[in-house]
């Protein structure tokens, strides 16, 4: 039974490592990225997230060699917009569903004046890994600012 668990916790590891990558990719900074393209990011994330859970339920299926957590992962990503008006440095906690732990956070952040994309200064999950935390902002006068949280959550 250890030499058969072996080759699933390999893929395992595999399959979660594949959902880093991704997600790192999907909402990597770039100079102005516009909001459609943004959003074609999330949705290609949000397939590719599908389509790893799928790999998961094929790779154990009813499997009794397949240990509890891998055959009911249940991946979702969630994401929050919050908005603030006279925009500085803020900072926002997203929570994920009940039940379910976060496996990597990031953020963007959006200042209508001067109408730009500014750095997340840190996307990090919380102690107790029920959600996550992120911070941004624009402390020269911008107007307003849009943070966005992003949440890999998933039963484990």
């Amino acid at each position: 039974m250890l030499g058969h668990s072996r080759p699933r916790a390999a893929s395992l590891a595999c399959i979660c490592l594949s959902i880093l990558m991704v997600s790192q990719n999907a909402f990597g900074e770039s100079p102005n990225p516009s909001l459609q393209s943004l959003q074609t990011q999330i949705d290609a994330l949000q397939n590719k997230v599908s389509s790893l859970q799928n790999a998961l339920n094929k790779l154990c299926g009813d499997n009794v060699n397949c240990n509890q957590p891998t055959t009911n992962m249940n991946l979702e990503l969630v994401k929050q917009t919050f908005h603030h008006s006279a925009a500085s440095v803020r900072t926002e906690s997203v929570a994920c569903p009940a039940g379910k732990k976060v496996l990597y956070v990031t953020g963007s952040a959006y200042v209508t004046y001067p109408g730009k994309y500014v750095p997340v200064l840190y996307a990090i999950p919380k102690n107790d890994r029920s959600g996550g935390e992120v911070a941004a902002g624009e402390p020269t006068g911008a107007s307003t600012l849009d943070l966005t949280v992003y949440l890999l959550c998933a039963n484990v």
